[in-house]
């Protein structure tokens, strides 16, 4: 099993939707045979899903179910286990919980990028469906002719047509990576959009003084009387800001920074830094998303040292900079968050567990060389009749 989908992954199987939205249901489709329809006894060209109006087709959505549970069972046997799916892997959710959502994720996402190339007229050019033959061909060679590709299509119950939505979607990703990096085009963001941005996602600015405990050529803590004497320069500097009355507390903080920190980004970075959630060491970035701008922290102790944090507005420049190349991704999940979706019932009635163990069934029977999967083949329609 894991040798065939391993086969499958190794295709670059990147996947994109069928855009046939705006039907008043879903398509039964026509197809009444292969391993899709063995198993789930739904149609591999009927429609699974909608999401925002594009129709997601049944063996697209197989692929993503087999492709889920697969990665869960390789996952909890990378740790030792067996696959369980009542197990809870994450406060209040299930193996089988993560799973599903794992499988709804992923198929709203090809859906979306679909919709978005839409909405924005994203074509592929020659360049693009010359490198998908070019592709396409490698692959066929690799795999040992034409039926051997087809059949390795086959045991994944994909249409190649399907497969090659499929392969598309990384095309078009890239086409709206593109698209959003060029200004003026539609999906190019303002600056204050990616002002609004940042901040949504946590930007701050922040200066501060360091005092290490550490020498950083070896990472080894300074002996104890070193500490010490730092922790008492950390403490009189700060004295030193508490008392300060005028009316340019930055520009006093900016000196004394200058004189004692001793942070070597801060050739680089004379101003502080800007940065999002996680890029700093977690006590810089606690005490600084507890202070308002133009606050002086007490003194914070990390792994590097003894710092004392002055929270400035945000720099919008270096914001804008810091989040532009990140912005579409960030546009992109918001859209899969949001999208719309409507299942097929027949979909959502499916037993996930009795398909993929009547998949796995299959995959280790032909694996195995044998004829057939006529075990798993009843298995996966008695699952999908119950």
């Amino acid at each position: 099993m894991k040798r065939i989908l391993a086969a499958a992954l190794s295709l670059a199987l990147l996947v994109s939707l069928a855009a046939c939205g705006g039907k008043d249901r879903f398509d039964a489709g026509k197809v009444e045979e292969g391993v899709c329809y063995q198993l789930t006894g739904i149609a591999p060209d009927a429609v699974a899903m909608r999401v925002d109006g594009i129709d997601v087709p049944m063996d697209m959505y197989f692929y993503n179910l087999c492709y889920a549970a697969s990665y869960m069972e390789s996952y909890m046997n990378t740790y030792g286990m067996d696959l369980d799916w009542s197990m809870e892997l994450q406060e209040g959710e299930t193996v089988l919980d993560v799973t599903k959502d794992s499988i709804l994720e992923n198929t709203k996402s090809f859906a979306v990028i679909e919709k978005l190339a839409q909405e924005n007229n994203i074509i592929l050019d020659e360049a693009a469906l010359s490198e998908l033959e070019t592709e396409r061909a490698e692959t066929v060679e690799s795999l040992g002719g034409e039926e051997s590709y087809r059949a390795e299509l086959a045991k994944l119950g994909l249409s190649e047509e399907t497969y090659d939505r499929m392969c598309r979607s990384d095309y078009l990703y890239s086409a709206l990576e593109e698209l959003a990096a060029t200004e003026g085009s539609s999906l190019y963001a303002t600056d204050e959009q990616l002002i609004a941005y940042a901040a949504e996602q946590g930007y701050m600015t922040a200066d501060h003084i360091l005092l290490l405990t550490r020498d950083m050529s070896t990472y080894q803590e300074l002996d104890d009387e070193t500490k010490v004497e730092k922790k008492a320069l950390a403490e009189e500097l700060k004295a030193k800001l508490d008392a300060y009355t005028g009316d340019d507390l930055i520009g006093y903080f900016t000196e004394l920074a200058d004189e004692y920190s001793e942070d070597s980004g801060r050739a680089g970075n004379p101003e502080g830094y800007t940065f999002g959630s996680g890029q700093m060491v977690e006590e810089f970035e606690s005490a600084a998303a507890a202070l308002g701008e133009g606050e002086v922290s007490e003194i914070v102790e990390s792994y590097y040292g003894y710092h004392i944090i002055l929270r400035k507005p945000l720099d919008e420049a270096k914001a804008v900079d810091a989040v532009r190349e990140t912005y579409f991704s960030g546009l992109l999940e918001s859209r899969i968050e949001d999208a719309a979706v409507e299942m097929n019932p027949a979909v959502e009635a499916l037993d996930l567990v009795d398909i993929y163990d009547a998949f796995s069934l299959l995959m280790d029977t032909d694996a195995d060389g044998d004829t057939a999967g006529d075990t798993a083949t009843e298995n996966g329609q008695e699952a999908a009749e119950s």
